[in-house]
């Protein structure tokens, strides 16, 4: 396989790793039918979940347009939104993660202002919040979703769920993703990355978009690089599928909590 693994791949990751990659994320959702319904057009392989944070802005704001993240939130997503010149509200967070009130009373407020029509995405860092480390509680995450479709009437918001520490889980129950709820996969942009759970040096993120994004993004990411790391991707899909992955992420887990 090295002469093939060592061509240009394509711009979302060929096809067969992509199928590689939605059955990892079957496992994590627990998927009864190992979401053989999620298109694989749907998925991508980024350069970690960075460059796909970074796609998303692009596509998605003009200058002014709004963002609101959980106060505080991941420094580096800060400066993307800085730099495509968005506004970014921060929205009250606690011991459970954004409290869905608060976003609801945020967007109420630009609502009667009538800036409802410029907000265009809310972040959530849905698994132990770096720098705060705290998880959206279960009971909040299909809140915060239900908010954010709610107000998607002058103009459509998006959720962008950053699940990047997902699996560094040392202790408790595991609450399902934010997109799990997202029944018409319509709302939520999944972000995933591998740098955390595997390894960094490998540039490996997994991204899930609604179908409007495909496009857009897959635009902009041809344009940047016709597609990440060829061989890294091939590297992560035989870990997958040979089992070593999951026996490094419990190594790492060990390590961490100890």
């Amino acid at each position: 396989a090295g002469r093939k693994i060592l061509q240009y791949g394509t711009t979302q990751g060929p096809e067969p790793l992509r199928r590689v990659f939605r059955s990892y994320l079957a496992e994590l959702e627990h998927s009864t039918n190992e979401l053989r319904d999620l298109p694989l057009s749907q998925i991508f392989l980024t350069t970690g979940s960075q460059q796909l944070l970074s796609l998303i802005t692009q596509a998605l704001f003009d200058p002014g347009d709004i963002c609101f993240v959980a106060a505080p939130t991941y420094f580096v997503f800060i400066g993307v939104l800085q730099a495509a010149g968005a506004r970014i509200i921060p929205v009250k967070s606690d011991d459970n993660g954004m409290c869905p009130d608060a976003l609801n009373q945020e967007l109420a407020k630009l609502k009667e202002e009538g800036q409802l029509h410029r907000v265009r995405l809310v972040y959530v860092v849905s698994y132990f919040e770096n720098p705060s480390g705290v998880s959206v509680s279960t009971e909040r995450r299909p809140r915060l979703l239900q908010t954010v479709k709610d107000y998607s009437t002058e103009s459509k918001i998006l959720l962008l769920e950053d699940a990047a520490y997902r699996e560094l889980r040392y202790d408790g129950e595991v609450s399902p993703s934010i997109w799990s709820h997202d029944t018409d996969r319509s709302t939520v942009i999944l972000a995933q990355t591998f740098s955390k759970s595997f390894s960094p040096g490998v540039r490996v993120g997994l991204g899930v978009l609604p179908p409007e994004l495909i496009k857009p993004v897959s635009d902009l990411k041809g344009n940047e690089d016709f597609g990440s790391a060829h061989l890294n991707q091939h590297v992560l899909a035989r870990v997958l599928k040979n089992g070593a992955y999951r026996q490094h992420v419990e190594i790492v887990r060990a390590s961490y909590r100890e």
